[in-house]
């Protein structure tokens, strides 16, 4: 995908996806949208949950199922495959992730820079619960455009931010296409209620160069549970590879 932007003085906005919503500058001050949109950060500290995700690449889709659970500093992704058969685990704090295979006994340390998304990487490599409820800070919004059902903020990073008028949900995240970055693009459907946090029940998100993609759907999810384990058990004589 390209993205063409109109110049910077232009009251018309180009977006960096297919779409047939035409958006147009508005005058509405990003405070105004970004405090309706739902921030838990002084509640939601905890989850744990269970999904099916698909992941799709190249010549190659896949479909497992995957546990979760984070607070606000780390997050735990373990992955089965269809006849529940444990893959690996990941546990991703905000600077690294360390993925361990259980199947081929390989443990490796990566930087968040390095999760391109091209396997279930992408994945792990955002906090869950910064997935689960993607916050905008209004300080960071540099333009705000305005479409028949959707508010397009712009923010300093030239990140695209859509947001649904009506529900004020944050429908999807387009991040510019650099390569050093975990994820390109990230697309939230079938928001429901849970526990009175609303959240999305479908997230896909896409590589930095969009080619690859995980398709994760929320099967059960537990709000502030007492406990998560967030610790990976690898064995002694598995060396933790580094890159």
């Amino acid at each position: 995908m390209t993205c063409t932007v109109a110049a910077a003085c232009s009251s018309t906005y180009t977006v960096s996806k297919k779409s047939s919503e035409k958006f147009k500058k508005s005058n509405i001050e990003p405070s105004k949208i970004t405090g309706q949109i739902p921030d838990y950060q002084d509640t939601l500290h905890r989850v744990s949950g269970k999904g099916k995700a698909i992941v799709s690449e190249p010549g190659n889709s896949d479909r497992v199922t995957v546990y979760f659970s984070g607070n606000r500093d780390s997050s735990k992704v373990t992955i089965k495959n269809r006849i529940g058969i444990e893959g690996g685990q990941m546990l991703a704090d905000r600077d690294s992730i360390l993925i361990y295979n259980s199947v081929d006994k390989v443990a490796r340390k990566i930087t968040i820079q390095n999760a391109y998304s091209t396997n279930l990487d992408g994945l792990a490599s955002i906090n869950i619960l910064d997935m689960l409820n993607y916050r905008v800070h209004p300080q960071n919004i540099q333009k705000v455009f305005e479409g028949p059902s959707q508010y397009l903020l712009i923010t300093d990073d030239q990140t695209e931010l859509y947001v649904d008028k009506t529900s004020y949900h944050v429908m999807e995240v387009v991040k510019p296409a650099e390569p050093d970055t975990p994820y390109g693009r990230i697309i939230y459907n079938a928001y429901g209620s849970i526990n009175g946090y609303e959240l999305p029940r479908k997230i896909t998100i896409f590589s930095a160069d969009r080619g690859s993609k995980v398709s994760l759907l929320v099967q059960s999810l537990e709000i502030n549970p007492k406990h998560i384990d967030l610790s990976i058990e690898i064995p002694d004589k598995v060396t933790v590879q580094r890159k």
